[in-house]
């Protein structure tokens, strides 16, 4: 019963819209102005196009502030409750961790290599480079 309340207790806290992720420079309870009716096809036109170039901004200034809002939950919440049982967590996996980042060091070394083979040239290349100039 325990593990149920602290699991609904964290999934409330992750997915649901709080104050610490809605943010906004307005007061609070106050209603959006309207934009106005645009009276001609090239007024509208001119309306889509701004939209559409605020836009991208918009999306990154949502996603950053999202992003730092959950940041602050795993900081504050869920990485200190996580912390000590991490040890334990991680166990299981640390011998393919270190399989896994011996590959990938392996991998390294042998794209090097091949990278000093490729930019290597033969005797005949230096000779006709040579010739060229």
């Amino acid at each position: 019963m325990k593990q149920l309340i602290i699991g609904y207790f964290i999934f409330n806290l992750v997915f649901t819209p709080t104050s610490i992720f809605t943010h906004s420079d307005s007061t609070p309870h106050s209603e959006p102005t309207p934009l106005p009716r645009p009276e001609t096809l090239e007024e509208s036109s001119k309306a889509g196009k701004n939209a559409l170039i605020a836009l991208p901004g918009a999306l990154k200034k949502g996603f950053i502030e999202t992003f730092e809002a959950l940041g602050y939950v795993w900081k504050s919440y869920i990485w200190p409750w996580l912390k000590p049982i991490w040890p334990r967590v991680k166990a299981p996996f640390s011998k393919e961790i270190e399989r896994r980042e011996s590959a990938i060091k392996k991998g390294t070394e042998e794209e090097k290599t091949f990278q000093v083979l490729i930019e290597r040239k033969s005797f005949w290349e230096r000779l006709k480079d040579l010739i060229k100039k």
